[in-house]
């Protein structure tokens, strides 16, 4: 089965922004959304950001209706912590630990968790004197409300790095919205990839867009479209695609194709 993914691969920022809030300056984020450990890399950590003018206590907790979760990590992660104050404009750390037992299976074994902040601002009630309904004045409490972020956890035991194939980059020149797309396709079922995928002008070698690939462990392939960056067409042109197996790209990618 073939899924659309609507990436729009903007130069990803490193910080997954969650909420922001402009009538109360309230400012929460979190450094990433994924974290991948594997059996040379049992730890993680990605950074619960506050910034807003107020300390915020964040939550962070497994959430029961995990989605595309084949094998879970449940019983082999430790995190902390479950619960923390960030300081105004400071940031606390989120760290997980993969503990494997000897019997474990190779495999890749996933969990979800949410983080829910709560911003600790000391307002004064406010008095809303009744009308006609009460004799007495009523007090009216105001709260904000911050969505629950989810971060999803790889474990990746005793198993390659998982990898992709592509079939060539297909120009879309009548979508105002989309260069063109590539599929791509897992080498391993029910295993999840995160890997970084960028386009380049093949003439220039110009970054046309770049940005992380994630896959879940559902699914075997996939049609990622291309945003454009640019008003110009650039349907006369060649590209070529390339695709690192990790996030962020370091070093060669392992894929490095150009149309003909």
């Amino acid at each position: 089965m073939i899924r659309l993914v609507s990436l729009i691969l903007y130069l990803i920022s490193s910080q997954v922004l969650a909420q922001a809030l402009a009538e109360d300056k309230v400012t929460v984020a979190i450094s990433d959304n994924i974290i991948v450990i594997d059996g040379t890399k049992r730890s993680g950590t990605i950074d619960l950001v506050n910034g807003s003018s107020d300390a915020v206590i964040f939550s962070v907790y497994p959430l029961e209706e995990s989605i595309g979760i084949k094998q879970s990590l449940n019983n082999l992660l430790r995190w902390a912590p479950q619960s923390g104050l960030a300081p105004a404009h400071r940031s606390l750390p989120f760290r997980v630990l993969a503990r494997p037992t000897p019997n474990l299976a190779p495999g890749e074994y996933a969990m979800q968790f949410g983080v829910r902040s709560e911003v600790q601002k000391k307002n004064p009630p406010i008095i809303v004197n009744a009308e006609d309904e009460l004799e007495e004045p009523s007090i009216s409490v105001s709260a904000t409300i911050i969505p629950v972020i989810p971060i999803t956890v790889y474990y990746r035991h005793q198993i390659p790095t998982p990898k992709v194939d592509i079939e060539p980059f297909r120009l879309t020149p009548a979508d105002q919205l989309y260069l063109g797309y590539v599929s791509v396709t897992k080498r391993m079922p029910n295993v999840s990839f995160v890997g970084q995928i960028q386009l380049e002008d093949r003439a220039t070698g110009r970054v046309v867009n770049s940005g992380r690939l994630h896959l879940a462990q559902q699914g075997v392939s996939a049609k990622v479209r291309i945003s454009r960056v640019e008003e110009t067409s650039e349907t006369d042109r060649e590209y070529c695609i390339k695709v690192w197996d990790h996030f962020p790209a370091e070093r060669a990618p392992y894929i490095n194709e150009c149309s003909d």
